[in-house]
């Protein structure tokens, strides 16, 4: 075969594969239809917790020592007559006030005895639950201690008087600042359930919503209870300083110190819940009332010259007679106020609270 045979040779074609035996040909899959991925299920979720009987027994404790405490109020009076130290205590309290001091501790004792259970079973913290509960029957004692004087030469009941007997104060006093602690306490509110743990830092976290949930409730009903009562301050102020009496002051010109003291108690009142609230819960009120010209300082003031002005206005009855005085002190008063409201005035524009007259 010479090399010409091989140029003229044509080239083979080239043909599609096709497999000469099965064993070549790849095996073909079945025709299935597709179907969707498989899902899996979620975990069922778990039980809800049924709160519903321990709601229940919270609500039936709190009923039972509301209704022991108003059971009471009918066996302290003859408790008080035999038993010592009732008797002292109905003394000191007068009997009216002696009737709502103890129905108002049986009601914080009432929570304490039913409620601590009925706290392991919610779960809620007791140790912070006891403190308040302790805070409140501090409370009671400093209250209870406080209102001897005013119980001693506050006016009794008079029943040719009618309905607006000032007697009347000294009990409703003690009803509004008593009665809404007491309640707080015997429905078990005093035990705070805390969110539950989760994360770092979490235990922390929980430790410092027990305590300030309990501090916010105290402090909401302590704001509540007193601005309520203090409607019957001056009248128990007035009745205790013109009734005892004050040392270096002149028996008939004590109604003066009354009516200044009375006259600067809200605004030291004021000022001190400013500061105690800047000191102790990081409120920015003192700075923003100093700002406007009205901070702490300046509530003090407006007090302490109320009061210095009271006083040295009662000290004329030494010189002048009574008539004399009072006019004195009429016209001081007006001065006084004249002056106050050209000085609000004048800090209120400065501050930004009212418009600079143009």
């Amino acid at each position: 075969m010479s090399a010409s045979d091989d140029v003229d040779r044509p080239a083979p074609a080239i043909r599609p594969f096709a497999p000469d035996s099965p064993r070549e040909r790849p095996p073909s899959l079945p025709k299935q239809p597709l179907s969707p991925p498989e899902r899996r299920s979620a975990p069922a979720p778990a039980p809800a917790r049924r709160d519903l009987p321990v709601s229940t027994l919270r609500l039936t404790a709190s009923v039972t020592g509301i209704v022991a405490g108003g059971v009471a109020a009918f066996l302290v009076g003859p408790l008080a007559d035999g038993f010592e130290p009732f008797a002292s205590i109905r003394d000191a309290q007068r009997g009216d006030g002696y009737t709502v001091v103890m129905v108002s501790v049986i009601w914080v004792l009432a929570g304490a005895l039913l409620q601590t259970p009925i706290a392991v079973l919610r779960r809620a913290p007791i140790g912070p639950g006891l403190a308040g509960l302790a805070a409140v029957l501090g409370y009671h004692l400093v209250i209870a201690v406080l209102m001897v004087p005013v119980a001693a030469y506050g006016p009794d009941y008079d029943p040719d008087y009618g309905g607006d007997d000032p007697a009347a104060a000294y009990p409703a006093f003690l009803t509004l600042v008593l009665f809404g602690f007491s309640l707080l306490a015997v429905t078990g509110c005093t035990f705070v359930s805390p969110p539950p743990a989760d994360g770092p830092g979490s235990v922390q976290r929980r430790r410092a919503s027990e305590t300030l949930g309990l501090a916010d409730r105290l402090a909401g009903v302590a704001a509540l209870s007193w601005l309520c009562g203090i409607l019957f301050v001056p009248a128990m102020v007035f009745d205790v300083v013109t009734g005892a009496g004050v040392p270096f002051v002149p028996a008939e010109q004590t109604w003066i110190l009354a009516c200044g003291l009375i006259l600067a108690m809200p605004f030291a009142l004021v000022a001190a819940v400013v500061v105690a609230g800047g000191r102790l819960r990081g409120w920015k009120t003192s700075a923003s009332m100093t700002k406007r010209g009205f901070g702490p300082a300046f509530l003090f003031t407006v007090a302490a010259t109320l009061l210095g002005g009271a006083l040295f206005f009662s000290q004329l009855g030494r010189v002048f007679p009574r008539g004399m005085v009072t006019g004195l002190t009429l016209l001081a008063a007006l001065a006084f106020a004249l002056i106050g409201w050209r000085v609000v005035v004048h800090r209120a524009r400065r501050g930004g609270l009212l418009e600079k007259p143009r």
